[in-house]
């Protein structure tokens, strides 16, 4: 089995009273685990990668400011500088990423989950997947199969396989 783990929790964890983004309670969520021995696992590849967060990109779960880019890539090192060999990714997608004016150091990886509003299921992976090669990030895709359907149902058996294909 592989798996990426989250280690700060739910965003209500590291923001402000004011619901946005707290790069220092953050790293004290990440605190709780540093005398965690991760490495064997980092080593044997069963952690794929440290999840730093949530729709980064999206401001209504930020005090309606997207995460900035200078937290994402700090919270990625900070992450680093504790577990130097697991890799550190944030549930946003590529293309929003693309918008940092620097190149991403710390951050190796995107995971964006792809929803039937989100159009042709090949044309939003493609135009992802190019982002995050552009910006020399990994990037893996998975399917909202509870909210991911038509009109924000579960996914059915013939969407989830042909989405799958």
């Amino acid at each position: 089995m592989r798996v990426f783990i989250s280690l700060q929790g739910g965003r209500s964890n590291f923001q402000n009273d004011d619901g946005s983004f707290n790069l220092e309670l953050w790293k004290q969520q990440e605190d709780r685990f540093r005398s965690v021995n991760l490495a064997p696992y980092i080593a044997d590849g069963t952690i794929l990668g440290n999840v730093l967060g949530d729709e980064f990109h999206d401001g209504s779960n930020w005090n309606g400011q997207p995460v900035p880019y200078s937290d994402i890539e700090a919270a990625a090192a900070y992450s680093k500088s504790i577990w130097p060999g697991m890799a550190t990714g944030a549930g946003t997608n590529p293309i929003f990423l693309s918008g940092a004016s620097f190149v991403w150091q710390a951050l190796d990886f995107t995971i964006t989950p792809y929803t039937v509003n989100r159009g042709e299921v090949n044309s939003f992976l493609n135009s992802q997947a190019n982002a995050a090669v552009a910006e020399g990030l990994t990037y893996y895709s998975s399917i909202n199969v509870i909210n991911g359907g038509d009109g924000g149902g579960n996914v059915n058996a013939t969407q989830l396989k042909e989405w799958g294909e």
